[in-house]
């Protein structure tokens, strides 16, 4: 798969990500490689609204990267995720907003997801993932509502009760917001990747008018 002079590909047992962008919102080149290392490929598609027109898939919840960039010069590795949406139409035509956390264990994987739909009943999914590829549903602990970020956006996640706090804010934009949290699961202590998005705002006409200043379009 190619978009501009990106492109990623599956290369034996590893995804291979090859990255020639430009940084916003500095004019500054953006070049480098990354390579996913799965433990194990998760074969499974859920749905995510009741017509099942968009599904999720955590291709690789557990999996290791590097990651060498050559502009900026600097390199790091690590523990990885990896998973995929596809829908039949966009985002913010089926959506108001959801909230997505992965916790990586000794061995295995949490993922929490929870959707708020335009149209049905909000679902909560909880899976566990173990590193031989394996998925299974697992009981949702409670949700913990989080602060809100500095474009005002409600986050919430899911841990042991009392548990969590926010370590970090790495992303925080009108719309969407990733975060580094801490907190223990069945008592364990774990660091855990989250994510709120709120399509409501992301289709809101002040949002839509500065998106090309962020993003660049192809075509």
């Amino acid at each position: 798969m190619t978009l501009a002079d990106n492109s990623l590909a599956w290369r034996g047992d590893h995804l291979a990500i090859e990255i020639a962008e430009w940084s916003a919102p500095w004019r500054r080149h953006l070049r480098g490689h990354v390579r996913v290392y799965p433990t194990a490929r998760a074969e499974r598609l859920v749905a995510l609204d009741d017509e099942a027109r968009h599904v999720w898939s955590p291709i690789a919840p557990i999996a290791d990267i590097e990651v060498v960039m050559t502009k900026p010069a600097l390199s790091w590795s690590g523990r990885a995720y990896l998973d995929s949406n596809a829908g039949d139409t966009p985002l913010e035509a089926a959506f108001s907003h959801w909230h997505w956390s992965r916790a990586h264990l000794a061995h295995h994987a949490a993922i929490f997801y929870d959707v708020v739909p335009r149209v049905g009943m909000p679902r909560t999914i909880a899976l566990q993932a173990d590193d031989k590829g394996g998925l299974e549903e697992i009981p949702a602990p409670p949700a913990t509502p989080l602060a809100r970020t500095g474009w005002r956006i409600a986050r919430a996640a899911r841990a042991d009760p009392g548990t969590l706090r926010i370590l970090k804010t790495l992303e925080d934009t009108p719309f969407y917001a990733r975060s580094m949290l801490a907190g223990e699961l069945g008592g364990t202590s774990v660091r855990v990747m989250h994510e709120s998005l709120f399509l409501d705002r992301f289709r809101a006409p002040w949002v839509q008018f500065m998106l090309p200043f962020r993003m660049r379009r192809i075509g």
